[in-house]
């Protein structure tokens, strides 16, 4: 974790083990692992840096598709206890954009972001 003017930030690079590519699974581990990875991310953080997004934060996704690589744990972590500002993602190259989630008590707003700046054989998106 830093801090930058006032700001904290925390980031990490984990996410589940995907099984698809054979060599592309750097920070790659069990649910499980992951799961205990998430509950180590400190309370006081304004802006948090994960490479999955959760599961439930599909931003702009194609027709009859769905976040394949969304955390399913995450999202509890996000909105429950951690409750940044801010939580930017990119691992989910087609939900680029940004949106605003709120606590199933409405006490947390979280300002989601999804910064994946490719979409299809290499394109680039202009960033948010």
């Amino acid at each position: 974790m830093i801090e930058v003017e006032g700001i904290t930030i925390y980031g990490t690079p984990w996410q589940v083990t995907r099984g698809i590519f054979k060599n592309a699974n750097a920070f790659c581990i069990n649910q499980s692992d992951v799961n205990q990875k998430w509950s180590q991310i400190p309370k006081d953080v304004d802006i948090l840096i994960t490479h999955v997004n959760p599961e439930g934060i599909p931003l702009n996704p194609p027709p009859n598709s769905k976040a394949v690589s969304a955390d399913p744990y995450l999202l509890h972590h996000v909105m429950e206890r951690v409750k940044p500002k801010v939580h930017v993602f990119g691992h989910e190259h087609y939900g680029y954009g940004v949106c605003c989630g709120v606590s199933e008590d409405q006490s947390t707003s979280v300002t989601f972001i999804n910064a994946s700046n490719t979409f299809t054989k290499g394109n680039l998106r202009a960033p948010i």
